[in-house]
């Protein structure tokens, strides 16, 4: 029978095998040599500034892949493969915490600040914190100041996060001498909860490269003091007039002094833009 494609020898498995690997090795050997005569080559990471459109670009792709990352989590869910479901929420919600590490990229004065930027996006604790002031936000309602300090990337419960993420996909050796499995680590009830908050972070949204220029204009001047509560509260003025999705003005100010919940924020956006941000995630499994 006619084959198309070339054709296989005996024994030329293994010799194929090893001859994907040594063109993986020649791409990267290549590339290092080639290093000295590039300023950056496609694998490289970027660690400089960005431009507002950038910024925003970033940002739609982040909440992109989050939504499809807690897509597959609540499928795994629906399943019962709970380690691989809690695994992927928790990757969902790091995407999700590239978006405020994304915004705080324009504030940083010098070059040193950016790359430590840089450093907090590709840090996978830094990027986790958000998990817990979201859910603390949403379940009290209370203001963002007595519940900032989760976020601390350096903070037990970022710490606790990463933890679960590895324990969820990896076996490992732990205490005295006990080896942990995932499907020990990764309970229904873990695996729910962590589902359930990796779908309300990771909804689908759209910014704008306008609603990036806004938010310098109104929060740099005022970043990491005391005035960032006003600059919002501006910033969130400046949105609405010019027809943008944002939390009205009222609706920011009760957020911000605690009479307000996260809730009321979300849908203050969705009927500022006069549509309902579509959920694509779907229904919660029984």
């Amino acid at each position: 029978m006619e084959t198309f494609g070339p054709r296989r020898q005996a024994g030329s498995g293994p010799r194929r095998q090893a001859a994907g690997v040594s063109v993986i090795h020649n791409v990267y050997n290549n590339r290092e040599r080639k290093h000295a005569n590039m300023k950056k080559g496609p694998l490289d990471h970027y660690r400089g500034r960005l431009l507002p459109a950038d910024i925003a670009a970033g940002i739609n792709a982040a909440w992109a892949n989050a939504n499809r990352l807690a897509v597959d989590a609540r499928y795994l869910l629906s399943l019962k493969r709970y380690p691989s479901a809690a695994a992927l929420a928790v990757l969902a919600i790091e995407e999700a915490g590239k978006v405020p590490i994304l915004r705080a990229l324009p504030f940083a004065r010098t070059d040193e600040a950016v790359k430590e930027v840089w450093r907090d996006y590709r840090d996978h604790r830094a990027k986790n914190g958000v998990w817990l002031v979201f859910d603390l936000l949403q379940k009290t309602g209370g203001r963002f100041d007595d519940v900032a300090s989760a976020a601390d990337k350096n903070g037990e419960h970022t710490a606790l996060l990463d933890a679960i993420k590895k324990l969820s996909i990896y076996t490992e050796c732990l205490g005295q001498r006990e080896w942990s499995q995932p499907i020990e680590v990764a309970t229904p009830e873990l695996a729910t909860e962590l589902v359930r908050v990796a779908e309300m972070l990771a909804r689908p949204k759209t910014v704008t490269e306008r609603e990036i220029e806004l938010w310098i204009e109104h929060v740099a001047p005022v970043w990491n003091t005391d005035k960032m509560a006003g600059a919002l509260v501006d910033w969130a003025g400046a949105m609405k007039q010019e027809g943008l999705p944002a939390p009205t003005v009222p609706d920011l100010q009760k957020f911000l002094s605690g009479q307000g919940t996260l809730n009321d924020l979300i849908s203050a956006r969705r009927n500022v833009s006069g549509t309902s941000e579509a959920q694509t995630l779907p229904p919660t499994a029984a």
